[in-house]
């Protein structure tokens, strides 16, 4: 294939993994080859805009990014803001910033914005799809926004009607191919549930009217200065270069071309949709070049579906691509990760989508009076905790080391409540047994920080709800007493269980140490978990944390 160009910047596809940009939409991506594009195809960098059928906006864009970009209201800039220019025609609804920046009025704001825009852009809004995905076997659990639009993609259902589509969809990664679990409370941004904003296309726009829409919204909603963000396009996809370049103004030194595995989209290495994306991303610093890897944090992908593979076919085999009779457009815009932008957060567990959660653990552990007898508690499935790149390490909101076991808390019970919400009962078998899984990890971390019996169908169940929107959920609500009474009886079944395991723990801990040595046998944590279902890698955390460490894989 002969590439467009290059602007090498190693390292951003690891850094998504487990750095600043953890739980980005990388993990859905592959690496398979895209279709090969002749020479003649691809465009030169700086092509005129009419040969890509762009506007002529770029002057007005370029005079934003070489004037003052700050916007006083967001943490962390100083200075005024400056009026941000639409593209090509701001929609009127474009014409204030949105001065809350809470979960709340983010998902609120975001579905506004698509539903109200004119004519055959106006979207409509369709409810979240279950987290069991209906009719799918190739998945554990909905994992992307995109995922109930499925068939609709390749043709094999209907498209919605209109075709223009906004949602607000809970996701799980905890099970199957995308597992973010042994990363939860470690990273900053990794969760096992989460709320993926997105708007999608069935034939009504393209890829000018997709990067139009996202790039107003940032900036014109928002109010994100511009000098602090940062655009990807696939090696293989000039128009997209040409329209941030040439149409929208991006400069070109803060377009980053790169290749398929990072911006070549699809759901995992199985049959269905595909094709190039391009990817917006957040400086965490203060724009200035040089541009690092460490220093970006993906907060919208938009994926141009012009391509299907089909069934029987995998990626690793270099499976032949065929394309789609109508090219469609799918966004994804982690909830949790542009609150983090607009709340000044370090980490997506300081917005006010956990905080409420770990703020009310927090205090029911100081009065037990043990949050401050824990000793560090590195992750034992990381070379390091904490990372020594800043930017990368989670500071803790307190600056104790207990911090990963709030965490993880927090993100556990809130996956719980949707999935049992949506008719996932624990179990030992599937899904049932990655919820079973889930509940008995943050009763672990619970037991790690003091917290009293039946803490998560207690007080924080109340927190979880309270912070959660009712009409956009009504399942939840509608059965939060079958839900809590579900992780009730886990926390009642598995208490005893639990107790006794970590006893036993610490006399295991005690007698390695005695013995001289640094590690745990393997066999040991196994009898735990066989004996008492303590989970390994909790067990391994926690004796981590006593500097010891234990052969997960033996």
């Amino acid at each position: 294939m002969v590439a467009i160009g290059l602007v090498v910047m190693a390292g951003i596809r690891q850094m998504c993994r487990v750095g600043p940009g953890a739980l980005s939409t990388s993990a859905r991506r592959t690496t398979a080859a895209p279709p090969a594009c002749r020479s003649a195809d691809l465009l030169p960098f700086g092509v005129p805009a009419r040969r890509a059928g762009a506007g002529a906006l770029a002057p007005v864009f370029r005079r934003q990014f070489s004037g003052s970009a700050a916007v006083a209201h967001l943490p962390g800039n100083k200075g005024g803001g400056a009026a941000m220019p639409g593209s090509p025609t701001p929609h009127p609804a474009s014409s204030f910033l949105l001065t809350d920046r809470s979960c709340a009025a983010i998902r609120r704001d975001f579905v506004e914005f698509f539903t109200s825009r004119p004519g055959p852009l106006a979207h409509q809004h369709l409810p979240s799809s279950s987290l069991v995905p209906a009719g799918d076997h190739t998945l554990m659990f909905t994992n992307a926004g995109m995922v109930q639009f499925k068939d609709s993609f390749t043709g094999a259902a209907p498209a919605p009607a209109p075709p223009a589509v906004v949602t607000v969809q809970k996701c799980v990664r905890a099970g199957g191919k995308h597992n973010d679990l042994d990363q939860v409370g470690y990273t900053p941004r990794h969760h096992t549930f989460f709320e993926m904003l997105g708007n999608f296309s069935f034939g009504a726009y393209g890829k000018r009217e997709a990067i139009e829409m996202a790039w107003e919204y940032l900036t014109r909603r928002l109010g994100l200065p511009l000098n602090r963000l940062v655009v990807t396009v696939y090696e293989g996809d000039p128009e997209s270069l040409a329209l941030w370049h040439d149409h929208v103004g991006v400069p070109r030194d803060r377009i980053l071309v790169k290749g398929a595995a990072e911006n070549w989209w699809s759901l995992g290495d199985g049959p269905g949709p595909c094709g190039p994306c391009t990817e917006i991303f957040w400086d965490l610093q203060n724009g200035a070049p040089p541009l690092s890897d460490d220093r970006l944090l993906e907060v919208w992908n938009l994926v141009f579906m012009e391509f299907a593979r089909k069934a029987g076919c995998s990626a690793d085999k270099g499976a032949p691509l065929h394309r789609l009779p109508v090219m469609c457009v799918d966004t994804g815009m982690g909830l949790e990760r542009i609150a983090s932008v607009l709340q000044g957060a370090p980490s997506n567990y300081e917005t006010d989508a956990f905080a409420p959660i770990i703020g009310a653990a927090r205090r029911l552990s100081e009065q037990a009076g043990a949050a401050s007898l824990l000793a560090a508690t590195p992750n034992p499935n990381h070379n390091h905790y904490p990372d020594p790149n800043p930017l990368a390490a989670p500071p803790a909101i307190d600056g104790s080391a207990s911090e990963p076991w709030f965490r993880i808390v927090a993100d556990h019970l809130r996956a719980a409540i949707f999935l049992i919400g949506d008719r996932v009962q624990p179990s030992n078998v599937r899904r049932g047994y990655v919820l079973r899984r889930l509940l008995r990890r943050a009763m672990c971390a619970g037991m790690q920080v003091g917290l009293p019996n039946s803490f998560l169908s207690g007080e924080l169940f109340d927190v979880v709800l309270k912070e959660l929107p009712s009409e956009l959920y009504p399942e939840v609500f509608a059965e939060s007493e079958n839900i809590r009474a579900a992780i009730a009886r886990e926390e009642e079944g598995f208490g005893s269980n639990l107790a006794r395991g970590m006893v036993r723990l610490g006399r295991e801990l005690e007698s390695a140490r005695s013995a001289g040595g640094n590690q745990l046998a393997a066999n040991r944590v196994f009898d735990l978990y066989h004996s008492t279902g303590l989970p390994i890698d909790i067990s391994a955390a926690v004796a981590a944390s006593s500097g010891l460490q234990v052969d997960q894989e033996a």
